[in-house]
């Protein structure tokens, strides 16, 4: 079925509500939709608009060009294809998760300095807060060696490898290979706690269940029959260093450039049975800890597509299993053919032999 669009009237509605949502009315996806507003020279609400909008910004629209070479556009969607009963369960469980954080109510807030954390973050708060301890002794001694008066032999009380060690890798507070999959400096190490710490409070409040791997820094939370894996980063700079500001070791092995802490951090996300990573950051407008809602949002469709895949490994051990079943049939065919095969030939040279014997006989 044709559909008409005019172009004052489409742009009220793209402004008014996500084109996801938007594109179901018309039977249309959200690129499809896009593609007719880009024919109508229509402006489109940035990536993040809607959940600055639910989080209670204002957001000044976009206004319509004057200019257009069409004023209405004529669109022939495909008659959508019939979902299975699974698929369209598991849409309406994303859409009424996805209003759920969409919803002013339920807007997440980050305390930042948390009186209680929880119980799978206390060793790794430990460790994070003596590993800052001992940073913090490396560059009081890095101060002290810069601030010492010319002439005076003065020895560090930590070793100058250590501390060059630790600058040129960005200053990470290594974890254990088995501790969460966090990543921090001294600079985000307390922010960054802070947010997994609400993350898991809230996520258990949601129904999800965290799963901490014992023997990997493998993280990963559990909910309507999906998984998705989550890790948390402070990204990191390359900072090329002036040669006159290189220490003795940096000159012997070589070293040009160090990893510099840039205070960013980020959530990477990837499904079960998938290499790919969406990535949610702190940008300009937004912190990470202002995003928590939109983080779950991405996660909901990350257990969609996790469900997907266990449905697709599913149906191959099923295919597997049948063609299995048809090995062992034919299988099974082929021996019973070798057996009357070997009955037929065995009363062949029965008979045989009773004919010699008659001849024998005569």
């Amino acid at each position: 079925m044709s559909i008409q669009f005019e172009r004052e009237s489409l742009y009220e509605e793209v402004w008014s509500e996500p084109l996801t949502r938007l594109g179901k009315k018309y039977g249309l996806s959200d690129n499809g939709l896009r593609k007719v507003c880009i024919a109508l020279n229509i402006p489109l609400p940035k990536a993040g608009h809607w959940a600055k909008i639910a989080a209670g910004h204002q957001i000044p629209r976009t206004a319509l060009p004057k200019n257009s070479k069409i004023t209405s556009y004529l669109s022939n969607p495909k008659p959508a294809e019939p979902q299975s009963q699974e698929k369209s369960e598991d849409a309406i469980w994303l859409e009424h998760r996805e209003s759920f954080e969409a919803d002013p109510a339920n807007y997440i807030v980050v305390d930042l300095q948390p009186k209680k954390f929880h119980p799978l973050l206390l060793e790794t708060r430990s460790r994070l807060i003596e590993k800052a301890k001992v940073s913090a002794k490396l560059i009081i001694e890095a101060q002290k060696e810069a601030s010492k008066p010319r002439g005076r032999v003065w020895e560090p009380h930590i070793n100058a490898a250590n501390l060059s060690i630790f600058e040129q890798g960005g200053q990470i507070l290594d974890l254990y290979k088995r501790d969460m999959p966090f990543r921090f400096t001294p600079l985000t190490y307390e922010r960054g706690l802070a947010i997994a710490n609400t993350l898991f409070y809230m996520a258990e409040s949601r129904g999800f269940e965290i799963i901490k791997e014992k023997d990997s820094n493998t993280l990963c939370i559990k909910t309507n029959g999906g998984q998705v894996y989550i890790r948390m980063t402070e990204k990191l700079r390359d900072e090329v260093v002036n040669p006159n500001n290189l220490s003795d070791i940096d000159k012997i092995l070589g070293r040009t450039k160090i990893k510099v802490p840039t205070g960013i951090l980020r959530f990477y996300l990837s499904s079960e049975g998938s290499s790919s990573e969406t990535e949610i950051s702190d940008s300009d407008d937004k912190l990470l800890q202002d995003n928590l809602n939109l983080v779950f949002c991405k996660i909901y469709k990350l257990v969609i597509r996790s469900k997907a895949k266990h449905r697709e490994w599913a149906e191959r051990r099923r295919e597997y299993a049948e063609e299995e079943r048809r090995r062992e049939e034919r299988e099974r065919v082929r021996q019973e053919k070798l057996r009357l095969q070997e009955i037929e030939s065995q009363k062949r040279k029965d008979l045989l032999k009773e004919a010699n014997d008659l001849l024998n006989c005569i």
